[in-house]
């Protein structure tokens, strides 16, 4: 049954951001067939009405509004995106094949922040008094008030153009089509968006993390491990970290939305051909479906990634898998 009433509000949340796309789209100003066909929609409505008045029987548009809400929704459950007048092709595939680059970027800067966040938090967590840790959440919190595209900006100066290490942007060498596919020069491409969404997302990580086990250290079992002659190494990696990890878990898929935000700007300062150039793409053309698409199939990449943050911190954390704790 508990089971149950998660899937049902994840159902309701979904329900909730498809009505509210459809309703905004609907309440801008303006023709909606207009929006559909994007600036081309000006001229045909100017010279050939006959062929608008066909167009907006071909979209529904001349239905009821409930009518076309659920038309939308149909269509919306089977994976009908909608149709790019900019690309001229349905909007699903444009989005299945841009998609798959973006998580490209976003896993390993996911897997990197929460490992670095996870290691360094705790160790300055237990080491509060120490220098060096002031030092290094010195430097988080300084990073952690830079924008994502601005800490992009200054890698793209230091290490592409000033020491030449990395590309400065694309996902593969300009030169020859025909060289081929290389594994190598595909990483080095990746290096610099991947460092700038894992330092932005360590930031804030590091410090949540921090402060939890600044926390834990005042707990009774923390005091009795420590009174029992366990070594630190021991106690903060068997009895600290343990019980920090969840809230650590918990704060990755929270802070997933933001990632993405982050990466959908990161990929246009390195003209990575990711969702973020392609709503930009949709932006700058008013291409409307597509961009109504696209922020729906990442509304739904971050809502299963909360999901999925659920189903791990049931199985790190007792209190939760029994219902003690949390919901």
């Amino acid at each position: 049954m508990r089971r149950f009433s998660g899937l049902a509000r994840y159902a309701v949340v979904l329900l909730v951001i498809v009505s509210a796309q459809f309703f905004l789209f609907r309440a801008m100003p303006g023709d909606p067939l207009i929006h559909v066909l994007g600036e081309e929609g000006y001229l045909l409505a100017s010279m050939n009405p006959e062929e608008m008045a066909r167009l907006r029987v071909e979209y529904g548009l001349d239905k009821p509004l409930p009518l076309q809400f659920a038309s939308y929704l149909w269509e919306t459950v089977h994976g009908r995106l909608g149709w790019s007048s900019t690309w001229n092709m349905p909007v699903f595939k444009i989005i299945m094949d841009r998609l798959p680059w973006t998580l490209l970027l976003m896993f390993p800067s996911i897997m990197l922040s929460v490992f670095f966040s996870a290691l360094l938090g705790t160790w300055a967590g237990w080491t509060n008094d120490s220098l060096p840790q002031k030092w290094v959440s010195g430097f988080f919190l300084l990073l952690y008030s830079f924008p994502g595209y601005c800490l992009a900006l200054l890698l793209v100066a230091a290490l592409g153009f000033g020491c030449a290490i990395f590309p400065t942007g694309g996902m593969v060498p300009l030169g020859n089509p025909g060289q081929g596919f290389s594994l190598l020069d595909a990483a080095r491409h990746m290096a610099l968006p991947v460092l700038s969404l894992a330092l932005s997302g360590t930031a804030y990580k590091f410090l949540v993390m921090k402060s939890a086990v600044m926390d834990i250290t005042d707990q009774e079992y923390v005091l009795t491990a420590v009174a029992k002659g366990l070594s630190p190494f021991r106690v903060a990696v068997f009895h600290v970290f343990p019980n920090a990890l969840p809230q650590l878990i918990h704060l990755a898929a929270m802070s997933l939305g933001h990632m993405v935000s982050g990466a959908l700007l990161i990929e246009v300062v390195f003209s990575w051909n990711g969702m973020g150039v392609l709503m930009h793409e949709a932006v700058m053309t008013r291409d409307y479906p597509l961009l109504m698409g696209s922020f729906l199939v990442l509304t739904f990449c971050v809502m299963l990634a909360n999901a999925l943050a659920d189903l791990l911190h049931k199985a790190v954390d007792p209190r939760v898998r029994d219902g003690a704790y949390g919901a």
